[in-house]
């Protein structure tokens, strides 16, 4: 998780996140062999994804989710549709 404080503008929040996933991009050497790291990254910008602590880390991993639904390796902001769309899954799960 990374909190960045005063940033309520979604292209500096996405500046961010594609330099996160640069920065892992680079390649990992382990035993002489070459790893990647793939990652995904929810974005949640306080107020719109959420007015308090818990409800904006549980809509970052709802956006997680969808950036991994989405092919890994990118980033993907938090909206009211995820939500939805999160709510339907779990009651088909259930």
């Amino acid at each position: 998780m990374i909190l960045l404080w005063d940033i309520d503008q979604a292209p500096v929040a996405a500046a961010v996140a594609q330099r996160v996933l640069e920065s892992f991009a680079e390649r990992i050497l382990l035993a002489d062999r070459s790893h990647y790291v793939r990652i995904s990254l929810g974005v949640a910008l306080y107020p719109e994804g959420g007015r308090d602590a818990e409800t904006l880390v549980r809509h970052a991993d709802i956006a997680m989710y969808a950036a991994k639904d989405r092919g890994k390796n990118r980033y993907y902001f938090y909206n009211e549709s995820l939500a939805f769309q999160a709510q339907r899954r779990m009651s088909l799960v259930a």
